[in-house]
């Protein structure tokens, strides 16, 4: 791959491209600003397609016609959510016998330690083979007064949820 005119690299007049594809959010629009200028910067075409909706972007998705794709999972209760997608065939091509096992060992105890244990071999082997590229993990922090009584944290919906039965002492 040789760069061109235009400083994008060639190969038998093929343009070394990348597909993108992404949902719509302030996050993504950065993203792309940001890999446009990277990739721009080796001689790589980055092409972004941005979709509204999930359901148009999975659909895309499913068709296979992408080079890279930008997922993100609800906010999750247990590690093993997170990893459902390599069980349930979501993650397409992917089936590793080792994985399957970890997984259910992670499920089958409640010990704390052994499922650390577990889920670090489990990472491990997903860093080993690579099927996706995990990129980031956003934390939720909360802050609020003390004197509000009734309130609860949720996992899915955060504050929200408990507004209506919140009292100040």
């Amino acid at each position: 791959w040789v760069p061109g005119a235009d400083g994008i690299r060639e190969k038998d007049g093929k343009k070394l491209s990348i597909h993108y594809l992404g949902s719509k959010s302030k996050n993504t629009d950065i993203f792309i600003a940001v890999a446009k200028e990277n990739f721009q910067a080796i001689g790589v075409d980055f092409q972004p397609e941005v979709f509204a909706d999930f359901n148009a972007l999975s659909s895309k998705v499913e068709g296979g016609d992408y080079d890279l794709v930008s997922f993100s999972t609800p906010l999750l209760t247990d590690p093993s959510d997170g990893l459902l997608m390599f069980v349930d065939g979501e993650i397409k091509g992917y089936d590793n016998p080792k994985f399957k096992e970890l997984y259910d060992k992670g499920l089958a105890t409640l010990d704390i330690e052994q499922r650390k244990a577990i889920y670090k071999e489990i990472y491990q082997l997903l860093n080993d083979e690579l099927p996706v590229i995990f990129t980031n993990y956003k934390k939720s922090v909360y802050a609020y007064n003390g004197r509000i009584q009734n309130l609860s944290v949720s996992p899915f919906n955060g504050l929200a949820a408990s507004l209506p039965n919140w009292t100040l002492k």
